[in-house]
């Protein structure tokens, strides 16, 4: 469950082989995050708005290149994902 203030792991540029760093969340959006993301070696946090989920098929380079990609951490992995609602034929 997201909410703002939860603890999640953000991806530079995307690239989830590299070592993530600790980011809080700012605003939840229908479909990505805003995080303050704490970066090892800085003494101020940075500020990214539109952050994809790792596993989001709607995805892009650019997105990816622009604004990481965030993950839950380890001890929170979703065991069950739960599909979107479909909308009701009309």
């Amino acid at each position: 469950m997201l909410y703002i203030g939860k603890t999640v792991l953000w991806y530079p540029v995307g690239d989830t082989s590299t070592r993530p760093c600790p980011a809080l969340v700012l605003s939840v959006g229908d479909e990505s995050l805003n995080l303050a993301i704490i970066q090892e070696g800085l003494r101020n946090v940075a500020f990214k708005d539109g952050v994809r989920f790792v596993k989001d098929p709607k995805v892009n380079d650019a997105d990816k290149m622009e604004n990481g990609l965030w993950d839950y951490t380890q001890n929170e992995q979703p065991i069950v994902s739960i599909p979107p609602k479909k909308e009701a034929a009309k």
